[in-house]
């Protein structure tokens, strides 16, 4: 872990934020953001290009036996709804996807994120230090209790 750190000037886990849950109204937006993120980072020109997306599955309708489409994937594929893999996302859009899960909050319209507050009786805005927040309360299982 160390030579690691040391080599790519890392300074925590290999898995450090990697794998927590977020909270999302809808996850139709994250596979466009997803996608399209290897041609924001310039390493690529299409993202059909980029040896580790799924793009080619889930936009271009390429089969691949490795992967297993999830039913939502499989149900935009057989609407008008893949042309929205074809697109680049709103960078607004993407930004505040971003900011939120940078700060472990919740992704979704004011509706949503009220539920939530009224739900779990924690406010959105900044306030208590962290570990008091939604990162330290809302884990996958009792998403399931909450009926999202």
């Amino acid at each position: 872990m160390q030579y690691i750190n040391r080599s790519y000037r890392r300074t925590d886990t290999w898995w450090d934020s990697r794998y927590n849950p977020k909270l999302c109204k809808r996850i139709t937006c994250w596979p466009v953001s997803v996608t399209s993120n290897s041609t924001r980072a310039a390493m690529v020109d299409d993202p059909a290009h980029y040896r580790w997306s799924s793009y080619r599955n889930n936009a271009l309708v390429e089969t691949d036996p490795r992967l297993t489409c999830h039913p939502l994937y499989q149900s935009l594929a057989s609407s008008d709804n893949r042309a929205l893999f074809r697109t680049e996302p709103d960078q607004i859009a993407v930004d505040d996807i971003r900011l939120a899960l940078n700060q472990n909050q919740p992704v979704g319209n004011e509706r949503f994120l009220a539920r939530i507050e009224r739900m779990t009786g924690i406010r959105r805005e900044a306030g208590r230090a962290a570990g008091h927040g939604w990162s330290r309360v809302l884990k996958v299982p009792q998403w399931r209790e909450l009926g999202l």
